[in-house]
């Protein structure tokens, strides 16, 4: 039988511990972005349907499920978890992990690495860096354009995201329009190298999403980017 679990914060970060959730969604509290943070839920239940294996030999993973604050990337908790299938008709997917022993404060040092790999693998390029409360393009952000502006105008059906980002520093209204404006003059710099208006589209995210993990206040270079993404 397969538990979902929550990590609760009654009291505040110092109470914080996991509790079982023997009814997902049973109660445990809200998180409201901007204004207070009670509790954080976090559900990830394998699909436990009857699977067609006969023939494909015995499969077996593992998962880790990471609840983090997006806005400093820090990690609040860690659920190991995986399933089993056996090689035979009809054979159904067997739940393993997901006790007690595998609820943990801190995730693995292998999460932290998936984490960087997927900023390397999602994104064309990253222009990170940006001066405090600065929008002015470097020089090394524009070398980095100038490939993506070679892979575009190599084949027009790609277009391009630009999500402008910060850091955990300043209020939430001034960091909205700064990580903006740092995802404009991106785009601005692709339209003056030819790029149509039809090609790209910009995002902000303000300190949303942060790429490496930083405390509140707390300025980190690589958290002050644009992502570039083509697709």
């Amino acid at each position: 039988m397969f538990s979902t679990w929550a990590y609760v914060l009654p009291g505040g970060r110092e109470d914080r511990k996991w509790k079982k959730e023997t009814t997902p969604g049973s109660g445990l509290g809200s998180s409201t972005k901007g204004v207070s943070s009670t509790s954080a839920t976090m559900r990830d239940p394998p699909n436990l349907n009857p699977v067609a294996r006969e023939g494909q030999g015995n499969v077996s993973t593992e998962f880790e499920t990471v609840a983090v604050v997006l806005e400093s990337r820090e990690p609040l908790g860690a659920l190991r978890w995986g399933l089993k299938i056996e090689d035979k008709a009809d054979a159904p997917l067997v739940l393993t992990g997901a006790t007690d022993a595998d609820c943990t404060d801190a995730p693995s040092a292998e999460w932290g690495a998936a984490m960087d790999k997927f900023y390397d693998a999602k994104f064309e390029t990253i222009l990170d860096d940006f001066d405090i409360a600065k929008h002015d393009l470097k020089a090394d952000h524009k070398t980095k354009l100038d490939g993506v502006v070679t892979k575009m105008k190599a084949n027009p059906a790609i277009k391009a995201q630009l999500g402008g980002a910060c850091d955990h520093t300043g209020d939430e209204a001034f960091n909205q329009a700064l990580s903006l404006k740092r995802a404009e003059a991106a785009r601005d710099y692709l339209v003056a190298k030819g790029i149509a208006a039809g090609r790209r589209s910009i995002e902000s995210y303000s300190f949303d999403w942060a790429r490496v993990e930083a405390s509140h206040g707390k300025s980190e270079g690589k958290n002050r980017r644009v992502q570039v993404w083509l697709q």
